[in-house]
């Protein structure tokens, strides 16, 4: 919770805790969001709803750590596709601990912000 926290911080993005909301039409669109833009990967959730963001991260980290490792030139365009600023993916970085896990937060807060400003600024 503490780095949901610290990136919500960094990208500007308001987070709450501790509520569960079963098909939140914001989730769908954030599960659709990654999906498009980890799409030239292949990569789909194996769940069409989830309960909370937080629930996502297990198969998100997954696949970034696949990427990361295995994949390093198709991970910094997928980096490009969801529009991580190079200043943020570097705070990422330099968060220390588990850098994927923590990417994996980044990844979904900016997701998070793409439909929240498309839906509340379009």
């Amino acid at each position: 919770a503490e780095e949901i926290i610290v990136l919500s911080k960094e990208f500007n993005v308001k987070c709450q805790v501790g509520h569960v909301e079963r098909f939140n039409p914001a989730f769908i669109a954030v599960k659709d969001q990654i999906e498009k833009d980890f799409g030239l990967m292949g990569f789909t959730f194996g769940q069409d709803v989830y309960p909370t963001l937080e629930s996502m991260i297990p198969e998100l980290l997954a696949c970034i750590e696949t990427l990361q490792t295995q994949h390093h030139s198709t991970w910094m365009k997928v980096v490009y596709r969801v529009d991580l600023t190079e200043k943020q993916y570097r705070f990422v970085q330099s968060m220390g601990g588990n850098t994927p896990e923590n990417m994996s937060k980044a990844v979904l807060l900016r997701e998070f912000q793409k439909v929240y400003t498309r839906k509340h600024i379009a």
